[in-house]
């Protein structure tokens, strides 16, 4: 399992190792992200590049607007197990915070 800190927002292209090894050998056998990503593999390592993510795009369509607020909102209070978009700080939970935060990206 790999986890972005709270409050990290990768840009479009930003590219982390997720593994480094002296060999790599296959590949994960599921890969579940809230955010669109691409797996690569070399011989030596694993790496996830980001898709285009704009923070607090909820709807996914390149903007924060009224439809973001709308998911948010549908989303509020805990979200449980599994991937959670609406929780923009990443404690486990869609709150004020959040919606500070979403209001903080419209534009």
């Amino acid at each position: 399992e790999v986890n972005l800190d709270p409050g990290y927002f990768p840009q479009p292209g930003d590219t982390v190792e997720v593994v480094a090894a002296s060999a790599v050998s296959g590949t994960f056998a599921a890969v579940e992200s809230c955010v669109g990503i691409t797996v690569t593999y070399t011989p030596s390592t694993a790496m996830v590049t980001f898709d285009g993510v704009v923070p607090g795009d909820l709807d996914g369509d390149g903007t924060v607007g009224g439809a973001d607020l709308g998911l948010l909102l549908a989303a509020w209070g805990s979200c449980g197990d599994g991937c959670c978009p609406a929780d923009l700080d990443g404690d486990g939970a869609v709150g004020g915070a959040d919606l500070g935060l979403l209001l903080g990206y419209w534009f």
